[in-house]
């Protein structure tokens, strides 16, 4: 087993040697950054390789109450999903500036990307857009084909005491689900509260490990090429679109 979490642009290559001399990989986002690299691992795994991606999103404890309250089982409204994350401002040479690296579409975008597909069964994509404005936010819609939406808007604009903030909603079938910052979670119903919790947000990191772990111990299936290609494609169309709308990376 290789577990890779290094440079951005060195997670594929690494990944692709891993799975070479049939070892598994155990990846930390994004898993590519080149379409050249994701072509090359979907080979690897239509093939048989394992490879598990650290896409600590999925392994929240709200994914669960979410699912639940939101109906989702039930297919009879298609999700809404809308997030507004602030980054933390990065020093001029911070190595996620380098071209190498992509844009924070590519660097930190994904995970709100591969939640809402993950949530989704990975549909296919129908529509996407992406507009840069000048002071560097992204603004980003996705629709399905099963008709869910994604509004995702990443900014280092303004300030933060805490660093890294969120502001997420779900919404389907007349509920609303909010997320602050990975710990605070209500749903709600018209006038009623479903659902408050609050959460370590760190929980889910040792909730992915433990469960990959598990898998590697079992012999279980890694991610698909599926669902590798579903999210490493989609954010690297979004993040080709943006570098064109700003005119650099």
């Amino acid at each position: 087993m290789d577990l890779i979490a290094g440079f951005h642009h060195t997670h594929a290559p690494l990944a692709l040697a891993a799975l070479r001399r049939g070892a598994v990989a155990v990846v930390e986002k994004p898993v590519v950054t080149t379409e050249a690299d994701l072509d090359e691992l979907e080979k690897h795994l239509d093939a048989g390789g394992r490879l598990f991606a650290c896409f600590q999103r999925r392994y929240s404890p709200m994914n669960a109450w979410l699912r639940a309250d939101l109906r989702l089982a039930d297919a009879t409204e298609p999700m809404l999903y809308s997030a507004v994350v602030f980054e933390e401002p990065l020093p001029a040479r911070h190595w996620y500036r380098w071209p190498a690296s992509r844009s924070r579409l590519v660097s930190n975008g994904c995970h709100w990307i591969d939640h809402f597909l993950w949530l989704n069964d990975f549909a296919p994509v129908r529509r996407q857009t992406v507009s840069v404005a000048r002071g560097g936010t992204y603004t980003v819609y996705v629709e399905l084909a099963n008709d869910a939406a994604l509004s995702l808007v990443l900014t280092s604009a303004g300030g933060s005491r805490y660093g890294l903030r969120e502001h997420t909603e779900l919404r389907a079938n007349g509920v609303t689900v909010t997320i602050v910052d990975g710990a605070r979670y209500t749903a709600e119903a018209g006038s009623r509260l479903l659902r408050r919790r609050r959460v370590n947000r760190l929980d889910a990191y040792p909730a992915m490990y433990r469960d990959i772990c598990t898998r590697l111990v079992t012999g279980a299936p890694g991610d698909t090429a599926r669902e590798i290609r579903a999210t490493a494609d989609l954010t690297l169309r979004l993040d080709t679109a943006a570098t064109s709308d700003t005119g650099h990376g």
